[in-house]
């Protein structure tokens, strides 16, 4: 029916929401759970390996999500814009978008990680 066209998102939106969601589940299981374990033990008991692990996590997720959510407004301004050439987005764009957002965003926690591994600590 109309009623359910009107609430139709865009494909490519679905896939970078779909990322948003991802990003912050892997930020609960890598940097909630060992949080609490620690609070509950009074002391960091995963490990340090799993404390450098929470720090990159942390670091590449807070500028991921930053630029997920500026493609998210951008790709909705492209829709808006231009909609006949928004037909042509597909799922494929957004999860290349997503990708190249990733991995961008895991450039800086690397460097600074491979600078200064004791640091992290």
């Amino acid at each position: 029916s109309l009623k359910y066209q009107a609430l139709q998102l865009h494909k490519t939106l679905v896939v970078l929401i779909q990322y948003i969601a991802v990003n912050d589940i892997l930020v609960v299981i890598f940097t909630g759970l060992p949080g609490i374990a620690a609070l509950a033990a009074d002391r960091w008991v995963v490990g340090h390996g799993m404390c450098g692990a929470s720090l990159f996590v942390y670091a590449s997720s807070a500028a991921f999500v930053s630029e997920l959510i500026s493609a998210l407004a951008l790709a909705k301004l492209l829709i808006v814009k231009y909609p006949l050439r928004a037909i042509n987005f597909s799922e494929g764009s957004g999860h290349v978008i997503a990708v190249v957002l990733w991995v961008y965003s895991c450039v800086f926690p690397t460097i600074a990680i491979g600078k200064d591994p004791t640091g992290v600590y």
